[in-house]
């Protein structure tokens, strides 16, 4: 049996079909139309030897088709060009082709009504639509120098072809409209995190404000009716019986005046700019201890550094909530808070041994605002968070910072 010899028209289809293949593989592999425009028209008039070749998408807000890439005669003149999509000659070949879904071939554009000159020497045309299912996205536009030019050949190819590229047009403009919706929330983002961290400066100026003038105004009236009262002792004779009164009174007032100054602490504590924060710390885990019968433990690893004031009072607010949490959820007999300074990085825990939680439960519902506001705080000093959590067995709440975000650094230095 004699092989089956290949006519030269079949050899040239199947050559046609591969080089078909190979370039709808090319342009379906990028993904921004800004890459994928260029190589498209320079792949397809390239494989198949054409002079002229564009390609114009629609704009659906103006219902016209816009050169967006061409390649051949007078590219700077063509890009930008804009059509109407109608079968009106004013549409030329390329707004019908569009507003019919269907290939249009004009051997001699001479005699054509509908060809709009763009390029003296054109002489031939075919416009194939790219289509979406039954959505016309944009036209495949080829030209010729020379009449019949063009051919149904050309046509049969071009319609292969323009499915392929439809599909990479539109890949390709989802990922833009992706890629533009990814930057749009980033900025929204960063705006959110600049306003938050922005919210936080102001509260804690407000909270030093509040606590300032408790001090200077309730404190010192407090203080003025010790002196009243002291005095008042003082006239009045050692048996009289207003004396145990009094003195009951001047206890009330030296316990009012000791919740003051805690609720001052909490507000702002002073000794963060006077001592910075480790002193502030023991000094929180002492009356921390003594208010609440939980064991603390302050641990410092490795070389510690100076804090810089926004990193400062942002720890300490995060180690108030933490210790808050466990005092209120964890039902712990100890808790240790653990810094730890190494290569360029600041890790900083709190670890208890009370009944735990489920860390995924807690954040998914969004209930647990203490651990939100620690994960934002942490995230306005650019640093990150983290839970772990064994029911039964304690929690571990634990923030890394790079250093040179929170480290405070003297202009000498």
């Amino acid at each position: 049996m004699q092989p089956e010899v290949i006519t030269s028209p079949t050899r040239q289809r199947e050559l046609e079909l591969t080089l078909i293949y190979q370039t709808a593989q090319q342009i379906t592999q990028l993904q921004s139309l800004s890459e994928l425009l260029p190589r498209l028209v320079a792949e397809v008039s390239r494989t198949f030897n054409y002079s002229s070749m564009g390609v114009l998408l629609v704009d659906e807000e103006t219902n016209e088709l816009v050169v967006r890439e061409t390649i051949g005669l007078e590219r700077e003149k063509h890009l930008g060009f804009r059509v109407p999509v109608t079968d009106a000659v004013e549409g030329g070949i390329c707004g019908w082709v569009a507003y019919h879904g269907q290939s249009y071939l004009v051997p001699d554009v001479l005699a054509s009504p509908r060809y709009i000159k763009t390029v003296e020497a054109t002489r031939a045309e075919l416009g194939v639509p790219l289509k979406i299912k039954d959505k016309v996205i944009g036209v495949l536009d080829v030209q010729s120098l020379a009449v019949n030019g063009l051919t149904e050949r050309d046509e049969s190819i071009l319609s292969t072809l323009a499915s392929q590229i439809a599909i990479a047009v539109e890949n390709a403009r989802l990922y833009e409209e992706l890629a533009q919706a990814h930057a749009e929330i980033q900025r929204k983002a960063d705006q959110l995190q600049r306003l938050l961290a922005r919210t936080v400066d102001l509260q804690e100026e407000e909270r030093r404000r509040i606590a300032a003038d408790i001090h200077d105004s309730v404190v010192q009236l407090i203080y003025g009716a010790m002196y009243e009262t002291e005095g008042t002792l003082q006239r009045l004779p050692e048996d009289a019986a207003e004396q145990g009164d009094l003195r009951n009174i001047q206890v009330s007032l030296k316990q009012a005046i000791s919740e003051i100054y805690k609720a001052i602490y909490d507000l702002w504590p002073a000794s963060l700019d006077e001592m910075g924060l480790f002193p502030s710390l023991r000094s929180y885990l002492v009356q921390y201890e003594e208010d609440t019968g939980i064991g603390c433990r302050l641990r410092i690893q490795g070389n510690p550094i100076r804090f810089n004031p926004p990193a400062r009072i942002a720890l300490f607010r995060i180690l108030q909530e933490a210790l808050y949490n466990v005092r209120k959820h964890a039902q712990a007999s100890t808790v240790e808070v653990i810094f730890t300074f190494q290569e360029g990085r600041v890790k900083v825990m709190v670890q208890d041994d009370g009944i735990g939680f489920d860390q995924e439960k807690a954040l998914a519902e969004q209930q647990h605002l203490g651990l939100i506001s620690m994960r934002e705080r942490a995230e306005n000093i650019g640093g990150t968070f983290t839970i772990e959590s064994w029911p039964g067995r304690g929690s571990r709440l634990a923030w890394e910072f790079l250093q040179q975000k929170i480290e405070r650094v003297e202009p000498n230095d």
